[in-house]
């Protein structure tokens, strides 16, 4: 029979639909354990609040030890602006001396950052990569190619990603101006290995440090463009920009961790504020991790 709603001993009330339900499906002296719904168990999980990153294709990881910090697309085929001069670079490297001086042509007089070559010009090959790789200069870039020979220049930069592994990297100029010079983040980050390891002399020029014994300092007082290049931590890397690629950058920190430091490379394609987005990665790092040498 029914209760009045007030009535009570310490018991359990149920709705009258629910009572029926729980006296037709037990039996007597069956216990009955009652329980809130909240000690069921969620569907949920905890992770890392990652940083809200701008970038549509990124990949953060140890150079030393391929651990991935953080990721996003990272075999996304992209444009990737003046990152280009970095694969430029290597290609001038292996194919001439860097104390070869250049006459600057007609042709590589173009719109640039910092305008510094003048026609019929005489500069060394080392002056050139300073201007390409810490002004990002498309003059240096095009006064280079020239030098080499234009289709040289193309095939060299394509080869060279043959032989560092680059598996979906193509190039068509060497200063990044065209939609067709395009990478991945996997793939550019091998080329961080690569010039971390192989070709440091690269990133040090990038970072304005000539600590090489043959080469003083470029002839010209150079503006670092590059993102970082005052950060103790920065090794060296190439930031790059254009209408079809957003902001990108390639960038080699050395972190600290504990007593010792670990080679880190941030890798950061079409991106709306690539300094912003790096110096989030930077800090979700130092925040979230610690190195353990097993």
């Amino acid at each position: 029979q029914k209760v009045s709603s007030q009535y009570s001993g310490g018991c359990i009330r149920l709705p009258d639909a629910d009572a029926k339900d729980v006296y037709n499906l037990v039996e007597i002296g069956m216990p009955v354990l009652i329980y809130k719904k909240a000690f069921d168990v969620e569907n949920s999980t905890y992770q890392y609040k990652i940083p809200e990153i701008s970038a549509e294709a990124y990949l953060v990881a140890d150079l030393k030890n391929n651990f991935v910090f953080l990721d996003n697309n990272k075999d996304k085929v992209l444009p990737i602006a003046s990152i280009t001069k970095l694969i430029t670079s290597l290609a001038v490297i292996d194919h001439t001396n860097l104390d070869y001086y250049v006459t600057v042509p007609q042709e590589a007089i173009v719109n640039t950052s910092i305008p510094r070559l003048k026609v019929d010009q005489k500069i060394s090959v080392f002056d050139l990569l300073c201007l390409l790789l810490e002004e990002s200069s498309n003059e240096a870039g095009e006064a280079l190619s020239s030098y080499l020979g234009s289709d040289n220049m193309i095939k060299w930069m394509n080869y060279q990603t043959k032989v560092i592994g680059l598996k979906n990297s193509h190039f068509v100029d060497p200063n990044g101006f065209s939609i067709e010079d395009v990478s991945t983040p996997s793939d550019l980050y091998q080329l961080a290995r690569y010039l971390y390891f192989n070709r440091r002399f690269i990133l040090n020029i990038s970072k304005g440090v000539y600590d090489n014994e043959y080469y003083d300092h470029p002839i010209y007082a150079v503006k670092n463009l590059n993102l970082f290049a005052d950060d103790e931590n920065f090794v060296g890397g190439k930031i790059g920009s254009t209408s079809a690629s957003g902001e990108t950058m390639l960038a080699v920190f050395e972190l600290p961790f504990g007593e010792q430091k670990r080679p880190i490379a941030f890798i950061v394609l079409n991106s709306k504020d690539v300094k912003s987005d790096i110096t989030k990665m930077v800090n979700f790092i130092k925040n979230n991790y610690q190195f353990v040498n097993e």
